[in-house]
């Protein structure tokens, strides 16, 4: 998930270069992209009266953002994300 970006050029790119530095040094491990949540003047708006922006601002991009991640999340399957490269990174991670 990339995010605070202008939109889907930008996510992109980021999770490229994330995706190319993950490669380099932590090998097997690999990224998916989920998605990305761009930069919405909502959000500091909804952190500042203590809220979900989901809820304060129904429409903003940011929203909407989540929304598509939700929606990705759930087209993809719960268990793929989880059984992969999330166990792989955990347990790399500790061993460390």
């Amino acid at each position: 998930l990339v995010n605070c970006v202008s939109g889907s050029r930008e996510a992109q790119r980021v999770y490229r270069q994330l995706s190319a530095v993950a490669d380099r040094f932590l090998g097997r491990l690999s990224l998916t992209f989920l998605g990305y949540i761009p930069r919405d003047n909502a959000i500091p708006k909804a952190v500042c009266n203590q809220r979900a922006v989901l809820e304060m601002f129904p429409a903003s991009d940011a929203s909407k953002g989540f929304m598509t991640l939700a929606q990705n999340l759930i087209d993809k399957g719960r268990d793929s994300y989880v059984d992969g490269n999330i166990k792989f990174f955990w347990k790399h991670l500790l061993r460390l």
